[in-house]
């Protein structure tokens, strides 16, 4: 008997720099710029689908740390075309702006079943 994934409903995801020294005005540009592309990307990738955007705290190394929750839980497949065209936009996103040693992490949380 083994344990799937059925659906996702939210997920938390954070950027992290380690030994970072921007000030509060450049953590809330990266804030705003990677929450406008995981809004453009949410449409992209679900039409219809209201994505609700909760700030969580961050540690001392996280630049961006927010939940994703949709109004309507996701299929495996939606939610990983969701993760990889963020992970793309952000990771050109943050490499164009010359940010190196960043980490792009996702925690999902999800229905399981037993099969």
């Amino acid at each position: 008997m083994g344990i799937f994934i059925k659906n996702i409903a939210m997920t938390d995801m954070n950027i992290s720099i380690t030994n970072h020294n921007f000030s509060e005005r450049e953590m809330k540009l990266i804030e705003v710029l990677a929450l406008s592309n995981a809004a453009f990307v949410n449409v992209q990738t679900h039409e219809n689908q209201g994505m609700a955007l909760n700030p969580l705290e961050k540690e001392p190394n996280h630049i961006f740390h927010y939940q994703f929750a949709w109004q309507k839980s996701l299929e495996p497949e939606r939610y990983q075309k969701f993760e990889t065209e963020l992970t793309k936009r952000l990771t050109n996103l943050l490499s164009m702006a010359q940010l190196e040693e960043f980490e792009i992490n996702f925690y999902q949380n999800s229905f399981m079943s037993k099969s």
